[in-house]
């Protein structure tokens, strides 16, 4: 839980959110395949997904952590440890 300071200035407890939502090209990257080929597997039901108010796809880390054990990839320290700490897997933080 996070400690949360609301407009009238009292305390709110509020439920982290958890590990970040990966994205298509980051999942890409990871599964060593193109996008295309994410979004038809995520079209075909093979990896779940969200979409923003935007219309992007988005992937949770477990999804993909157990797509690469299905494909015989190997799974980054990073996705293996559910840690809390952001990672990006194209690089730095995208601004």
């Amino acid at each position: 839980m996070t400690q949360a300071t609301l407009s009238g200035g009292s305390m709110a407890e509020i439920p982290d959110p958890g590990p970040r939502p990966l994205w298509t090209g980051e999942v890409a990257q990871l599964a060593g395949v193109t996008r295309m080929t994410i979004n038809r597997w995520a079209n075909a039901g093979r990896l779940p997904h969200v979409r923003t108010l935007g219309g992007n796809r988005r992937y949770e880390q477990a999804d993909v952590k157990k797509l690469l054990v299905t494909m015989g990839r190997p799974v980054p320290d990073w996705l293996r440890g559910g840690s809390d700490q952001v990672r990006y897997a194209n690089g730095p933080d995208p601004e």
